[in-house]
């Protein structure tokens, strides 16, 4: 469920020991997907001890198990927290849940009964884990998968259910340190400092809680951007690029400078709805593709004085090439292929280099992005988002 697309999985230090885990092909294991497991039956545990134990997790199947609890109590012994994994009521009577020093459940009526035996301190309930590939690629052709509703479930439920979701859960219960998401670095493609009010409108929108700002800037235009953005109550930093530099230089020294993990491209000239990252990163995260963005956007119509989506077809697909002001790629990669200084065109010779797969490229849906038609203005485009079909996650 994890590393689709080689991205690191979550808490991959994390040793974790599991005593009569499912077999092949039955339930999730709680935490499967996270870290290293160790199989503790039949293990030599002296020598699993030395090579460290982070946690010890116990499934019902083993409640009944001698060899489990003799296993359990020389852990509890070595100072590792031991979770039991209560699947029904009756686990809690168990001598295994005596001993164990947490008690971690999915079904809120054991989780009940568990606050009842020993306190929230010692028990947690957790949601179920999905496979998050699964859910973000369900209904792929289905337009009713497409609809405003259909996004947010699939959103939400990769939030909590995931096995990062249900890994910080745990680790937070048992004073781990918990990871963060990754670090995204936005850098923002300005061409003349003109609009930098509106990007800054952006970044404070989006949900997603860990950005690094970077503007690049033609040394003709570095005044006007550090004037625009010196009241910035988001953080940003700002590099100059040689004087005379194209677009693609420009971008390719916001690579280098990057601190985040993941980078995408943000618009001077575009508006983004409050999910617009957030979308991105799950997508990097869980499709597969080495870079994601859209191909279909929504655009305001001049003669039908509406938004109206652009391609509506090319959404949730994959091998098109998407918008520069969309793009969300692995910072390596970007540095590894990079920006055509002189092509015609910035964003499709770095997605032709990337796409050695037919899935190495994935469109997400269209909502939460309108780009300026030539000729339209950014104040006249704001004025007609507003309330519009385009954000309907939460209104500009």
């Amino acid at each position: 469920m994890n590393g689709v697309n080689g991205f690191p999985a979550s808490y991959p230090y994390l040793r974790i020991g599991y005593l009569a885990a499912p077999g092949r092909g039955e339930r999730p294991w709680l935490l499967e997907g996270i870290g290293t497991p160790v199989v503790l039956e039949q293990a030599d545990l002296p020598d699993v001890l030395k090579r460290g134990l982070d946690l010890v997790l116990v499934e019902s199947s083993g409640l009944d198990s001698v060899e489990s609890l003799d296993t359990l109590i020389a852990c509890e012994g070595a100072g590792i927290p031991t979770v039991l994994h209560a699947l029904q009521v009756p686990d809690l009577g168990s001598s295994i849940a005596a001993v164990a020093s947490h008690i971690v459940t999915t079904d809120p009526a054991v989780h009940r009964a568990a606050l009842t035996q020993v306190g929230a301190e010692r028990a947690l309930l957790v949601k179920p884990v999905v496979d998050p590939r699964a859910v973000l690629m369900s209904g792929a052709d289905s337009t009713d998968c497409l609809t405003p509703e259909a996004v947010t479930e699939r959103r939400n439920v990769i939030e909590e259910q995931s096995p990062k979701a249900q890994a910080d859960a745990l680790a937070a219960f048992l004073c781990f340190t918990v990871e963060p998401p990754p670090l995204v670095t936005a850098i923002v493609v300005s061409r003349k400092a003109e609009n930098l009010d509106s990007t800054l409108a952006n970044l404070k929108r989006q949900r997603y809680p860990r950005i690094d700002v970077l503007l690049t800037i033609d040394p003709l235009y570095e005044q006007a951007a550090r004037e625009a953005t010196v009241n910035w109550d988001v953080p940003l930093r700002i590099v100059t690029a040689q004087p005379g530099s194209t677009l693609a230089d420009r971008l390719n020294l916001g690579v280098h400078y990057a601190h985040g993990e993941l980078v995408t491209m943000i618009e001077e000239n575009a508006l983004y709805g409050s999910h617009h990252l957030t979308d991105l990163v799950q997508a990097l995260q869980y499709t597969g593709a080495r870079l994601v963005g859209k191909a279909s956007w929504h655009v305001y119509d001049e003669a039908k004085r509406d938004m109206v989506i652009r391609a509506p077809g090319l959404q949730r697909s994959y091998g098109e090439t998407p918008a520069l002001g969309t793009m969300m790629l692995r910072r390596e990669i970007a540095q590894h292929f990079g920006f055509t200084r002189r092509a015609s065109g910035i964003n499709w010779p770095l997605a032709e280099r990337l796409a050695d797969t037919a899935d190495a490229l994935y469109s997400i849906h269209a909502y939460d992005t309108v780009l300026l038609r030539k000729g339209q203005t950014l104040d006249k485009l704001s004025t007609g988002a507003r309330h519009s079909s385009a954000f309907p996650f939460q209104q500009l």
